[in-house]
This record gives structure tokens, C-alpha cells and sequence, in this order.
């Protein structure tokens, strides 16, 4: 009876600790998945004018070939990462951070004047419901717990981590 009790607890052990895992290898994944978005978006920040980076700065009427490239690459990029988001592969305190990044350069020259020439139309339909609604779009629709169990929330219980 005792080698049967030990046997229990020793796989409920080994269950509890691939769990453990499993959970820390998708936490792994999901950073990964932003450092490469992050770092996506400076790579093409930095392809930008000086100018770019003023806030009241408006820009000529028409952009350059090189300044349309960018701000539709930067255009694809976000709405590359809605759609990450909405499978599940951004985590909360990232999308919400990246959510209003992108808002507020979308709103800003050059991506501004591309934003208006394609907004309408059916390339960027998730950055569309991004920009009309910011504070409330979420593309992700997964429950907490199964937020929590792909790593992109934590933790459901005890102290909170400082956001």
C-alpha cells in the first residue's frame, strides 16, 4: 500500500512538473515572439527622417519612395502583431504597451499619410478596428485561464507583478 502511495504522489509530481514546464517553454516562446516584433519595429524607426520623431512635425505632402516603404512596412508589421495577438502569441502587458505605441504612431507623419490612402480598404482590417477603437479593441477573445495557460497572463493567484 505505501509503494502504491509513493507511486501516486511521485506522478503527481512528474504531472506537476511537466506542467510547470510546459508552461515556462510557451512563457519562453511569447517573449521571443515580441523581442522579434520589437525589434522589427526600431529597425524601421530608425529607417525614418529625424523629422519623423517630432510631435508636431506634419511632413511634406508627398512622401518619398523610401518614406512609403517604411510606413507600409510598419503598417504590415502592426498589423502582423494584431493578428499574433488575436492566436494568442503577444501577451497582455505587451499588447497593451504595442496597442498604444502603434496607435500613436499610426496617428503620426509619414505612416499618417499612407494610414489615409489604405485605411479603407481590406489590407490592414485588424490595425482598422486597432485605430478606431484603441482602448477597447482586443483582438485576443481567450478566456483568463486560458490566457494564463499560454503564457500570457500572470499569476492568477498571490501578489501581483508590478505592470
Amino acid at each position: 500500500m505505501e509503494v502504491l502511495i509513493a507511486a501516486i504522489i511521485t506522478g503527481g509530481i512528474a504531472i506537476l512538473a511537466l506542467m510547470h514546464y510546459s508552461l515556462e517553454a510557451r512563457r519562453v516562446h511569447v517573449r521571443e515572439t515580441e523581442q522579434f516584433y520589437l525589434k522589427r519595429y526600431w529597425e524601421l524607426l530608425d529607417r525614418l527622417p529625424p523629422e519623423a520623431l517630432a510631435d508636431d512635425f506634419t511632413g511634406p505632402k508627398i512622401l518619398s519612395d523610401g518614406m512609403k516603404v517604411t510606413s507600409l512596412l510598419y503598417l504590415r508589421v502592426s498589423e502582423d502583431l494584431c493578428e499574433m495577438r488575436r492566436q494568442g502569441n503577444i501577451s497582455d502587458r505587451t499588447w497593451r504597451l504595442r496597442c498604444t505605441a502603434m496607435n500613436n504612431q499610426i496617428r503620426r507623419w509619414p505612416m499618417i499619410r499612407l494610414w489615409a490612402e489604405v485605411r479603407d480598404g481590406k489590407q490592414f482590417p485588424l490595425l482598422g478596428k486597432l485605430t478606431a477603437n484603441p482602448d477597447k479593441y482586443q483582438p485576443c477573445e481567450l478566456n483568463i485561464l486560458h490566457r494564463y495557460w499560454l503564457g500570457l497572463t500572470r499569476p492568477l493567484f498571490g501578489p501581483k507583478i508590478p505592470e
